[in-house]
């Protein structure tokens, strides 16, 4: 332009000088030019409309050039200045540049000066800020412009280049970062190699692949602080913690400094400025938690992580990602269940609301378990559709997860082949992944699916394998489900002392741990029934009642007789009629209805069948028409609900009522099943163990005659029945040590019996022939004074000729 001509030195020099501004501040401009007037010759070019705009700002004007004007002016400069002028006043822009904080102008600056040591000053301080506005496009752009030789041989930007990638290729942003890493060692650069080795380590987790190869990152690390060496600062400790805590958890949880790591991440992570490096430290520490069943601290530090999110302004992606934390920790407590799945659901409606789906298969992931943990398949079987679509090559561990929780689906649904084709599937990966955690689950799943499908041998040789793996999982946790897992395969193959010993073993570990949950455990049924194993041996009562209650176990046919199961109403009939709701005595209303009491008396007696509706009416109302005996019925159920404080107490169906067993125990039902769980077991001829324990634990339930007050028909039947029943037991168990010459063990069943009726005279002359086999003649002639005596007591007579005979023959 011609003014540009007829300006004076003084400005020609302002003007060439400012012209490597994109834009300026009089300030600014005094600054870059040491010229006091700048101001002054801004507002004139401004006020003469010279290719000058001005612009007000909030407390200042900021001035700039027209890019044709400007152009003109960095061409003029080229002609009048030399190469190393002009680079002089890039440099000095740039800085001032980055001191206004317009980074992406001083950038430009220098990759045009081609002053690499300045952009990579300025790399060092502005690519983490970038990076957490989610600008690495930007970054990659820089570094693009940069001559690859001098990229390759420049640490710094090896490692920015590589980290741009590593959330679209782990695996190919990972060896930029070793080569980055190389370069820091061999210049001594101690900050750069701590950066550089989390950077590498980072693509392991992000790759979710084969995490074999961190093994030789984990020992230089320990290497190297044995040798003394420390952080350059408390960021880069904070981020190095958070790698090494990511790469023990998933590789070698049972590393000695392991909890150490854990606990120095999550202190650092709190007073970081590195809010990336605290959410993977937070995250870590609960997977390592949750594996390691240190659920209390786990719980502690989600609530930090939820309070922090809350409280700050930040990312949706961070947003999301506390989800997965919150979930997995969910997912482990059975108070939470329904949590689980809300934290689930709102981590993908953040991420349909924001478009930002990065962490969607981690959430499917949780949904599954949060599913199958509530014992909904369904809704397990949606997320297992939407995470089979996240599937990828090159994410071998990723894909081993998928295929683990198919296969625990398909054995929750009783698809036992099938459950075992995908857990071998699941197991062939993590084989190739080195997860120990992971090859612990997948094979305690594998060992379940054999077992339920009728392979024995090979379930046991999978929990063989799990042996070897737990010390390298260094968790109590894993422990309790395989001592569980030993426990239930002894037990059903009727191994029951080494079986008890397991079970034992693992509910006091769960007392001692606090461990109440479903995660990791394969079917509710095998928990349940092992849990009345417990009971039924005594072992950990509060405990296993406390889990059966938390987790919602439905006892099963092997638990329907188990007194100490904590079943919402218990009811004792053998002498006088006892309810206890919730474990505690209920007091019958002084207005209840007769008829309330009378109808629980009734369905009582009708056994574990119930009877049917008519019948039960009949009984009840015997004068009634029948709808009108029907209502009285209904309404008559209704009320005992009531009373008895749970709907499903009694059930009405398809014409018949009766208590309901999975809510309802009454000791009179519970005799009649252990005494069927005997027959039903091996023949009276074996004797064998599991029937004389069924037995036992019959005689000890009946203590007196049923409802003794009653005088109902009803409950003179039932009470004939249960009697016969318990005489025929004791005179049969007696019987079979009298065979085997246990003549202590006899003599103490024929006394039970006598307990019960003391005129049946054939257990008398039973327990005369124990003492006099026994060589006890004096007790066995003190036997028949008794029987005598009771006999012309009550019925006048004398004991019958066989009786006497024994007599005589003990006389003599």
């Amino acid at each position: 332009p011609i003014f540009f001509h007829k300006s004076d030195r003084r400005e020609q020099e302002f003007l060439l000088a400012t012209a490597f501004l994109p834009s300026m501040t009089v300030q600014m401009a005094e600054a870059f030019t040491g010229i006091k007037a700048a101001g002054r010759i801004l507002r004139s070019l401004n006020e003469r409309n010279y290719f000058t705009e001005r612009h007000v700002m909030k407390d200042h004007p900021l001035f700039l050039y027209h890019p044709l004007f400007r152009e003109f002016l960095v061409s003029k400069a080229r002609e009048s200045l030399t190469p190393e002028e002009i680079a002089a006043l890039q440099r000095k822009a740039a800085a001032l540049l980055v001191k206004e904080r317009q980074t992406d102008d001083a950038a430009a600056l220098l990759l045009e000066a081609e002053d690499w040591n300045a952009f990579v000053a300025l790399l060092v301080r502005q690519a983490p800020v970038l990076m957490s506005m989610g600008r690495s496009r930007t970054i990659a752009e820089w570094i693009g412009r940069i001559p690859q030789e001098i990229v390759e041989n420049t640490p710094w930007f090896l490692y920015w280049k590589g980290l741009c990638r590593l959330p679209v290729s782990p695996a190919e942003s990972r060896p930029l970062l070793e080569d980055a890493f190389r370069l820091f060692e061999s210049h001594k650069d101690n900050a750069g190699m701590f950066i550089a080795w989390s950077a590498v380590v980072q693509t392991y987790l992000f790759e979710f692949d084969d995490f074999r190869p961190l093994d030789r990152w984990i020992d230089w690390l320990d290497e190297r602080l044995r040798k003394g060496a420390s952080f350059p600062s408390p960021e880069i400790e904070a981020s190095v913690a958070a790698g090494m805590t990511g790469a023990l958890t998933w590789r070698m949880p049972a590393h000695p400094a392991m909890r150490k790591w854990v606990e120095r991440a999550l202190s650092l992570s709190l007073k970081s400025a590195n809010s990336e490096a605290g959410m993977r430290s937070c995250t870590n520490a609960v997977a390592y938690y949750i594996w390691m069943g240190m659920f209390h601290e786990c719980s502690i530090l989600i609530g930090e992580m939820s309070k922090k999110v809350s409280a700050e302004a930040v990312s949706p992606l961070r947003r999301i990602s506390i989800k997965v934390p919150e979930a997995m920790f969910y997912n482990t407590a059975a108070e939470f269940r329904e949590q689980a799945v809300r934290s689930v659901q709102e981590g993908l409606e953040i991420a349909r609301e924001t478009g930002v789906h990065l962490v969607d298969p981690l959430l499917y992931i949780q949904g599954v378990v949060s599913s199958l943990n509530e014992k909904n398949p369904q809704r397990a079987e949606e997320f297992l559709r939407k995470l089979e679509k996240t599937l990828r090559s090159g994410s071998r561990t990723h894909s081993s997860h998928y295929y683990c929780l198919s296969a625990w689906h398909q054995l929750f649904t009783g698809c036992t082949d099938q459950a075992v084709l995908l857990a071998g599937k699941s197991l062939a990966m993590a084989e190739e992944t080195g997860v120990p955690v992971s090859e612990t689950i997948i094979r305690i799943l594998l060992a379940h699916a054999l077992f339920a499908s009728g392979k024995y041998g090979p379930a046991e040789q999978q929990l063989s394998v799990i042996r070897t793996i737990l010390p390298r999982t260094g968790s109590s946790y894993f422990e309790y489900l395989y001592l569980l897992t030993e426990a239930w395969f002894l037990l059903s193959r009727g191994d029951r002392e080494t079986g008890q010993e397991a079970l034992s073993q693992a509910m006091r570990n769960g007392r001692q741990q606090g461990f109440a949950t479903m995660q990791y455990f394969w079917l509710p049924s095998v928990l349940g029934s092992l849990c009345a194993e417990a009971l039924e041996a005594g072992m950990e009562v509060g405990y296993v009642q406390s889990l059966i209650q938390k987790l919602d176990l439905v006892p099963g046919e092997r638990s329907r007789y188990v007194e100490h199961w904590p079943w919402p109403v218990k009811i004792y009939t053998f002498g006088r009629l006892e309810v206890l709701r919730d474990g505690r005595p209920l007091e019958f209303p002084a207005k209840a209805p007769r008829k309330i009491i009378a109808l629980l008396r009734l369905l009582v007696s009708c056994g574990r069948n119930g009877a049917s509706e008519e019948r039960i009416s009949d009984m009840l109302w015997p004068e009634a028409d029948g709808d009108a005996a029907l209502q009285s019925l209904a309404t008559s159920i209704h009320r005992l609900r009531q009373l008895l404080g749970n709907d499903k107490t009694i059930q009405r169906n398809d014409g018949r009522v009766r208590l309901d067993p999975l809510f309802c125990w009454v000791d009179a039902h519970a005799f009649e099943e252990l005494l069927d769980s005997a027959a039903g077991g091996p023949k009276p001829s074996s004797f064998g163990k599991a029937q004389i324990r069924f037995i036992e634990k019959a005689l000890l339930l009946y203590k007196d005659a049923f409802l003794s007050e009653s005088t109902e028909t009803y409950a003179l039947s039932y009470r004939e029945r249960l009697r016969e029943k318990y005489l025929r037991t004791v005179t049969w168990l007696g019987g079979q040590y009298e065979e085997r010459g246990v003549f202590d063990k006899a003599i103490e069943c024929y006394q039970k019996g006598l307990e019960i009726d003391n005129l049946a005279e054939e257990l008398y002359y039973r327990i005369m022939k124990c003492y006099a086999s026994a060589g006890r003649k004096a007790e066995a002639i003190a036997v028949y004074m008794r029987c005598k005596r009771v006999l012309r007591a009550v019925l006048g007579v004398d004991p019958a000729p066989g009786t006497e005979t024994l007599f005589k023959a003990l006389s003599k």
